[in-house]
């Protein structure tokens, strides 16, 4: 009997061992399909879809045409490259008690340059009253095509201006680390170039926000209009010392002919 049970059992045992051996196999190759996918996803992600029209690219991206601008490059780098500050510490990469002394100074000028920003977009929005109705409808909508029915404005659009600051912040960092890094470096890992006249005003920001005072004399004169106030704030005391020597030399001529 014991020899029958040893028989009845051997092919039940044998099914088992295959099964097992056959689920084993089967998880390998799930394991291995699963790593692999997730590797072409990281090379993705990392590099980009090299080809156009592709379904999971949105149609501004399409319209913009990001694939042919930025080709091979690091999209990751990018990506980090146009992070601001809160979204930085969210992920944890920038915690205060990880960061050196470098680190720290660097988002401190970037904070100081996110608030000079801000500043200047309240500085500058008290002038939506005095756009004219059909400008605030275009800026209002949402298509090339047609203005907006209701003109663009502040009132009630608090979540929309926070985007737009935002959007304000998030380019801001990316122009401030791409001349960080050099004008040469932005070009060939980020794909940005500037022009002479941009480079030299984003010299001109770096100089301010690191000086800790007021606007220098040292202005690279593109567009910020420091230099000709200077001369002419120069000329000016010129012409003041002139007409008051001009005023002495009347009063001691007529002195004279006194």
């Amino acid at each position: 009997m014991d020899r029958d049970d040893s028989n009845s059992n051997g092919p039940s045992d044998t099914t088992n061992v295959a099964d097992t051996t056959s689920r084993s196999a089967i998880d390998k190759v799930i394991a291995a399909s699963q790593a692999r996918l997730k590797e072409e996803d990281a090379a993705r992600l990392r590099k980009g879809d090299l080809k156009e029209d592709i379904d999971r690219d949105s149609p501004w991206v399409k319209r913009l045409g990001w694939v042919r601008h930025f080709g091979s490059r690091d999209l990751i780098s990018i990506h980090d490259a146009a992070q601001w500050l809160r979204a930085r510490a969210a992920t944890g990469r920038w915690a205060q008690n990880q960061e050196n002394e470098e680190a720290a100074r660097e988002r401190l000028l970037l904070r100081r340059l996110g608030e000079s920003f801000d500043r200047e977009v309240e500085r500058c929005c008290w002038r939506l009253d005095s756009v004219p109705t059909e400008t605030l409808q275009w800026l209002g909508s949402i298509t090339s095509m047609t203005p907006s029915g209701v003109p663009f404005g502040r009132k009630g659009k608090e979540e929309s201006m926070s985007q737009y600051k935002s959007v304000g912040h998030r380019y801001l960092s990316f122009c401030w680390k791409a001349y960080r890094i050099g004008r040469k470096e932005a070009f060939e890992c980020w794909a940005v170039r500037f022009t002479d006249e941009q480079w030299s005003l984003l010299g001109d920001i770096a100089e301010e926000l690191e000086s800790d005072r007021v606007p220098s004399s040292h202005d690279s004169g593109f567009f910020s209009g420091r230099e000709r106030q200077a001369r002419d704030k120069d000329e000016d005391k010129d012409g003041d010392g002139d007409e008051y020597q001009d005023d002495d030399d009347s009063d001691e001529g007529e002195q004279g002919d006194e």
